[in-house]
């Protein structure tokens, strides 16, 4: 069998108008998929279905993109199919895509190699620790995260397993005592192995559990309904590269079946992990829900680092919003509407400590 090529990508994108482009769709305000002026220099990397990558360099097999599994700012998530081998079963990869400005592959690499070495050399029971490797494309650099696909994001499911309104008064908890601390307790864990490895997590929250699903949905890859032609950005440079499609995202939800007395958690969203003992940078800034943030997270200076030494006591801090959350089914701390003005007042580490 011939190896495959990768995607061909074109410079630029087709030129502004189009008949039916992503402007005129509604997924760009309904948050389906990413902002097209993010395909520049040191942002996204352009890719969509139909697309062949490697899970690394040095390994055998072309995985073919099938499905969008998430988005941000700096990244996309992709689930792919192991192009041209016959197995009885399909294989599959997960892979995160996104711009290597944060170093993420010096510290994927050195997390994976801390967690194994503190685990008798295999992978942790409860961390989701990926294998990273730099993918170099038309946009710069940019750090590649292959995963295992059977776990899944939890919080996607969270709400509706968890909470539901009543005709009067707060959420009600739906998901039984037992499992909820199986889920800490596997929790627990995944932290223990970060610490034990000498690493801070410093995102721990529903955001960053995946569960293990058991079975995938009959209708897996997703089909040309589910992307929309992307115009010409006016303004954007002539060297900056975008896909021919944007892909609405299409994440893997867990089952109901999947939440029972076996259920399997692991700690996931490692991309903010930091070594316990360095000096934190304005990235963990950014991190998820603030409702789970401990107080030293919280900081309104404009400095590009803080100058604080990181512990591993905001995991701590973290995990006990997290109990608080799944057994009430509320956050702990009140939900802010908008985004905080200039003039609001923060409540700031330097407030406590002082």
């Amino acid at each position: 069998m011939p190896v495959p090529n990768p995607l061909e990508l074109p410079p630029g994108v087709p030129t502004y108008p189009l008949p039916f482009s992503f402007r005129q769709s509604e997924w760009h305000r309904e948050g389906l998929c990413e902002w097209p002026e993010l395909y520049v220099q040191g942002a996204l990397y352009p890719i969509t279905l139909g697309a062949l990558i490697k899970p690394s360099p040095d390994q055998r097999g072309w995985y073919r993109i099938i499905r969008k599994l998430g988005f941000g700012w700096d990244w996309t998530t992709w689930l792919a199919q192991l192009e041209g081998v016959q197995l009885e079963q399909p294989r599959y990869m997960t892979f995160q895509i996104m711009s290597e400005s944060r170093g993420t592959i010096t510290s994927m690499v050195s997390l994976s190699r801390d967690l194994r070495a503190s685990h008798g050399g295999k992978d942790p029971m409860h961390v989701n620790s990926p294998r990273g490797y730099t993918l170099e494309g038309p946009n710069g650099i940019h750090a590649c995260l292959a995963y295992r696909p059977q776990y899944t994001p939890f919080s996607a499911a969270l709400h509706p397993l968890t909470a539901y309104p009543p005709p009067s008064g707060p959420p009600v908890p739906r998901l039984p005592a037992r499992i909820i601390k199986s889920i800490l307790q596997q929790t627990l864990h995944g932290i223990e192995s970060m610490h034990r490895a000498g690493w801070v997590h410093g995102a721990i929250g529903v955001h960053s559990l995946e569960i293990k699903t058991r079975s995938y949905p009959e209708e897996l890859a997703q089909g040309p309904e589910d992307q929309v032609v992307l115009e010409k950005i006016r303004y954007t440079p002539e060297e900056a590269y975008a896909p021919l499609y944007l892909t609405k995202v299409c994440p893997l939800l867990p089952r109901r079946d999947d939440y029972d007395e076996d259920i399997k958690i692991k700690l996931g969203n490692l991309g903010f992990a930091f070594p316990a003992g360095d000096i934190v940078n304005r990235w963990h800034l950014l991190l998820g829900p603030y409702q789970f943030r401990a107080p030293e997270m919280v900081d309104a200076s404009e400095n590009d680092q803080l100058l604080w030494p990181s512990a591993d006591g905001i995991d701590i801090w973290a995990f006990g919003c997290l109990v608080y959350r799944l057994y009430t089914g509320q956050h702990i701390l009140p939900e802010i509407p908008g985004a905080l003005s200039a003039t609001s007042q923060t409540l700031s580490w330097k407030d406590i400590r002082n």
